[in-house]
């Protein structure tokens, strides 16, 4: 068995902590946003799922496996900021990734793939958003829980979700190496 150098592995550790950085303070950010600013709009009838756009931006721009592991951070963040305690939101959003990932295969990297695979994560949201109306709110009709829940959710979803992908396209600017940064000057 070769090993590698230890430079080696410690630029990849490095990079793997920087990668933890930027994603996890992006997750942050967007699971604030999405507990509290957008869930107190009041005109909006179901909270956009903000982290579940960002999981799939990260999985199309850098890589399944960060997302992988982004999508468990995200997961308790979202638990933890939304104050319902132990859920099942990391598993979900993990669920997603792996799906994602599967889809994902030889997909081109790029806002049309992005765009792509929203739509069976959104698919996703919406049966886990079903499971839980159904399992909380079992008087409610499964027409007037689509009209008012469901539907709202995957259309804000995917409105504000177009502009995620843009955030996480910037936060890749500080994971570039220095071989893939843009040269200043002429």
């Amino acid at each position: 068995m070769k090993r590698r150098p230890i430079r080696k592995q410690n630029q990849n550790s490095f990079e793997i902590w920087k990668r933890v950085a930027v994603y996890g303070v992006l997750l942050l950010i967007l699971a604030t946003a999405q507990c509290s600013f957008f869930a107190r709009l009041h005109f909006l009838s179901a909270t956009p799922d903000l982290i579940l756009c960002a999981l799939v931006a990260i999985a199309v721009l850098d890589s399944v496996p960060v997302a992988a592991m982004a999508a468990v951070g995200g997961g308790i963040l979202i638990d933890a900021i939304g104050g319902v305690g132990v859920s099942w939101s990391p598993l979900f959003y993990l669920t997603v990734i792996v799906v994602v990932g599967l889809l994902a295969g030889k997909m081109l990297r790029g806002f049309v793939a992005y765009l792509v695979l929203l739509l069976p994560a959104l698919l996703l949201r919406f049966g886990a958003t079903s499971l839980s109306l159904w399992r909380n709110l079992s008087s409610v009709s499964p027409m007037q829980a689509f009209r008012t829940v469901l539907l709202p959710e995957a259309l804000f979803t995917l409105i504000f979700g177009l502009s995620i992908y843009f955030f996480v396209l910037l936060c890749m600017i500080p994971l570039a190496g220095p071989q893939n940064r843009p040269r200043r000057g002429l």
